[in-house]
């Protein structure tokens, strides 16, 4: 499980909306037989408070291909 960078609007974990799109995350989890994917969103309040340091979208596809892993949006 990782996180990535992205631009939510929508944090999942606080229920928060935002008015724009603020830099946040998407939670990357494997969800069946080397298939991953970007699920849950996460808003900068979340990320500072758990002290999650997201990966970018090329980080976290390289880390999916080499467990054999496909990236799923």
């Amino acid at each position: 499980m990782w996180y990535m960078k992205a631009n939510v609007d929508f944090c999942d974990f606080t229920q928060k909306v935002y008015r724009a799109p603020v830099e946040g995350a998407w939670l990357v989890k494997e969800i069946k037989n080397g298939i991953f994917e970007a699920k849950l969103a996460c808003g900068p309040e979340y990320i500072e408070q758990h002290k999650i340091k997201p990966l970018t979208e090329e980080k976290c596809r390289m880390l999916v291909e080499s467990r054999g892993g496909v990236l799923q949006f």
